[in-house]
C-alpha cells in the first residue's frame, strides 16, 4: 500500500511540475525555467 502511495505522490509531483514549465512557456516568464 505505502509503495502505490508513493508512487502515486511522485507522478502527481512530475505531472505538476510539467503544468508549471508548460503554464511558464506559454505566459513567455520565467516561472517556466523554475520548474
Amino acid at each position: 500500500m505505502k509503495k502505490n502511495v508513493g508512487g502515486v505522490d511522485r507522478g502527481l509531483r512530475i505531472a505538476l511540475g510539467l503544468a508549471i514549465i508548460v503554464a511558464g512557456v506559454i505566459a513567455g516568464s520565467w516561472w517556466g525555467a523554475l520548474g
